[in-house]
């Protein structure tokens, strides 16, 4: 699978960002493939913790925005961007920059906050 400058090795489960392996927790890994799946739809918290730990009932979005925090670190570094862009009061997208381009903004973003069901029964997401 690959997608917004990532590459995950689907024998080793290995994840790449820019070309560097980055080690990821199962959680973590979990986390990246659902907003890889999700391209240009912003998940709320609630949507990702249905995605993810719907097996784990007591898990709370406070699980989400600890995963999601880091996640971030393990993947930001001076030469490569956060690749995950926030959306105050609405959620998280993986931002899509463009080829070459440096601490480039997201290009398109679609709101899936209509959408009462999980995001997978989304007609479109």
């Amino acid at each position: 699978m690959s997608g917004s400058h990532f590459e995950i090795n689907a024998t080793t489960g290995a994840v790449y960002y820019f070309g560097h392996k980055v080690s990821l927790s199962p959680m973590e890994k979990l986390l990246l493939n659902a907003l890889l799946s999700h391209q240009d739809v912003i998940l709320s918290r609630e949507q990702l913790l249905g995605l993810i730990w719907r097996d784990r009932p007591m898990a709370t979005t406070s699980a989400v925005a600890k995963t999601l925090s880091r996640l971030r670190q393990k993947l930001m570094t001076r030469k490569r961007p956060d690749p995950i862009a926030l959306f105050s009061g609405q959620g998280y997208a993986l931002a899509q920059f463009s080829v070459g381009a440096r601490g480039a903004s997201p290009a398109k973003w679609r709101a899936k906050a209509s959408c009462s069901r999980p995001p997978r029964s989304c007609s479109d997401a």
